[in-house]
């Protein structure tokens, strides 16, 4: 955002609004009201870090988002919301191409509010929430109508992403109300796979 009295409008009252493609790093200097993204979707493809910052300290919201980054992560310094009131059904995902969305630097939070099992869908890259505390978490809103819920959360790495670093959790099986699924990590040594520790509410 160019000055602290700019506002973002990429809604659109339709099926979708616009499209942001992002090589640098995000700085909102408000909040998150000063970015309207019902219906658009903000792609992450810088070849460097980029940071997601917000002047507010509370939180940013999207309505779709795609990580898809050759080398470098995509660092949130903020909690990260995409489409926290379920508004937009299937069309409102979290797309995870290639590269790490770094939750653990800055122990911030990502909630997926759509309830569609296929908010979030990954072909490569991952999610990373290391943090022995469990500060850093990743939230779902689920419906158990839905089917399974992916996390596809992976290993903190300054490098391409490796195979034996990607290690997802499959939340299925799921019976009862609506409700969520929050999930962290935290690394352990080289002689042992992280440890996860899964909550519901």
């Amino acid at each position: 955002f160019p000055s602290h009295d700019s506002f973002l409008d990429m809604s659109s009252t339709s099926t979708s609004g616009g499209t942001l493609n992002i090589k640098g790093s995000w700085r909102n200097y408000r909040d998150d009201t000063f970015f309207d993204e019902a219906g658009s979707r903000v792609n992450w493809t810088g070849t460097s870090s980029q940071t997601i910052v917000v002047d507010g300290g509370t939180k940013e919201v999207f309505s779709s988002m795609q990580v898809n980054k050759a080398s470098g992560r995509l660092i949130s310094n903020e909690d990260i919301w995409i489409d926290p009131l379920n508004e937009r059904g299937n069309i409102s995902v979290l797309t995870l191409t290639n590269g790490i969305f770094d939750l653990k630097t800055y122990f911030k939070e990502l909630i997926i509010g759509n309830r569609f099992s296929g908010a979030v869908t990954r072909t490569g890259g991952g999610v990373c929430l290391e943090d022995v505390q469990n500060r850093s978490k990743f939230t779902r809103a689920i419906d158990p109508a839905q089917g399974s819920y992916l996390f596809p959360i992976c290993r903190y790495t300054t490098g391409v992403l490796t195979t034996n670093q990607y290690l997802p959790v499959t939340i299925s099986n799921l019976s009862g109300g609506i409700g969520s699924v929050t999930l962290s990590s935290y690394n352990t040594p080289p002689t042992n796979l992280p440890l996860r520790i899964v909550t519901g509410k």
